[in-house]
């Protein structure tokens, strides 16, 4: 069975994270993306103080080391406060240690004087070196739930609904998959679009992976989203590509969609090893 949620609030600023937070390389770490998304959401609800238009328009996360999963504490600071501009910095810690770090810059939508800029039905796209943001396929049907070759399954893995739609976790190279989520990110908290968002967006290093699991490790010691809106709906896709360099790096970039089209951009930076 499930846990209640990724996260149990327990007053004061702290968070109980629960077994749907484990991560496929250590059973008593996390995932990347619950923490990613408990830090954006306490950020936004920080940045709403100042301003309620203010909406997220990038997040960089860094990840201090292991994720222990435990009882952990948030701090929010607020570095460059602003109405149309703000940045808020969200710290995760556990046993007094920060493990995670991340900093959310913050745009006012309503900057343009509620006119729209361009034309978003318009379907011309001008053509150029870097592609243009692209419609994710068609939801498919639902399908057997397969992880990494070897590997039975984990918390984050079993906490999510994976539809792929090119690739899959027992694939090496290029992957595309629809997903959503079982549980809430905060018990008895509602399910938000930022949060459906960053729960998987670290995910794109695990459904792309250039190399064979088991052999080799391949972990983003950070994470960069950077947004054009918050999705809607309770499906997002994601589409991600890992490039190896020729030593111990590697990148790993993506695009995040929603069932009417783009929402946001990823990219991670990875420690290639062997196990």
């Amino acid at each position: 069975m499930l846990p209640d949620a990724f996260f149990i609030a327990s007053g004061h600023g702290h968070y109980q994270a629960t077994r749907a937070t484990e991560g496929p390389w250590d059973a008593n770490s996390m995932h990347g993306g619950p923490p990613a998304a408990l830090l954006a959401t306490l950020a936004t609800a920080r940045a709403i103080e100042l301003s309620p238009s203010l909406r997220l328009a990038r997040l960089s996360v860094d990840f201090m080391g292991g994720l222990p999963l435990t009882d952990l504490e948030v701090t929010v600071t607020v570095p460059r406060p602003g109405r149309r501009v703000a940045l808020v910095e969200a710290t995760l810690s556990a046993d007094d240690r920060s493990v995670a770090v991340a900093r959310a810059w913050f745009i006012n939508s309503d900057s343009a004087g509620k006119q729209h800029p361009v034309d978003l039905a318009s379907p011309e796209v001008a053509a150029a070196e870097v592609p243009a943001l692209v419609t994710p396929p068609p939801l498919p049907a639902s399908q057997p739930q397969r992880f990494f070759v070897g590997h039975k399954g984990f918390g984050y893995g079993d906490a999510n609904e994976w539809r792929f739609t090119s690739g899959g976790f027992d694939q090496t190279g290029p992957a595309g998959v629809w997903s959503r989520m079982h549980i809430p990110l905060i018990a008895g908290e509602p399910l938000t679009g930022l949060g459906r968002l960053l729960v998987l967006a670290d995910a794109a290093n695990g459904i792309s992976g250039e190399l064979p699991w088991g052999k080799w490790v391949f972990i983003p010691p950070g994470m960069t989203l950077t947004m054009l809106r918050e999705p809607v709906g309770e499906w997002i896709h994601l589409a991600a590509r890992t490039t190896l360099g020729t030593d111990g790096v590697g990148l790993c970039h993506g695009q995040l969609s929603d069932e009417t089209g783009p929402v946001a951009i990823v990219s991670q930076p990875l420690l290639v090893a062997r196990t």
